[in-house]
């Protein structure tokens, strides 16, 4: 990255802000610094590995976050949105079965033992 990237570098620390994990932030301020300087000649595959190794992000969203940062520091102004393929459409949903006629009578009868007990009082 050239020094004349502001727009991109700003892109990229509120990106950050969004996605980051570290509370404490002395560190935030170090490892922030250290993901700007692995973007200048690293691949997503390499950040994408440092990022889970230092517990930056979400476990699972490494490469995303990768991706998106890569793609921020290219100059594209906006989070790339990720579309995944699911190769087998969803199940269809199944009706729920009507109650059996065994449980309708052991619930009408709760039900007549409950009007019954607080007949009572």
């Amino acid at each position: 990255m050239q020094s004349d990237d502001t727009p991109a570098i700003a892109a990229l620390t509120a990106y950050l802000e969004r996605v980051h994990l570290v509370s404490d932030p002395a560190l935030w301020a170090r490892q922030r610094a250290a993901v700007l300087m692995r973007l200048d000649g690293g691949t997503v595959d390499a950040l994408a590995g440092w990022l889970a190794a230092q517990r930056i992000v979400f476990p699972g969203f490494e490469h995303e976050v990768a991706r998106t940062l890569f793609a921020l520091a290219a100059g594209q102004t906006e989070p790339a949105m990720v579309m995944q393929d699911c190769d087998e459409p969803h199940a269809a949903v199944q009706p729920v079965a009507e109650p059996s006629s065994a449980r309708q009578r052991v619930r009408s009868a709760r039900e007549a033992t409950r009007t019954q007990q607080l007949a009572l009082f």
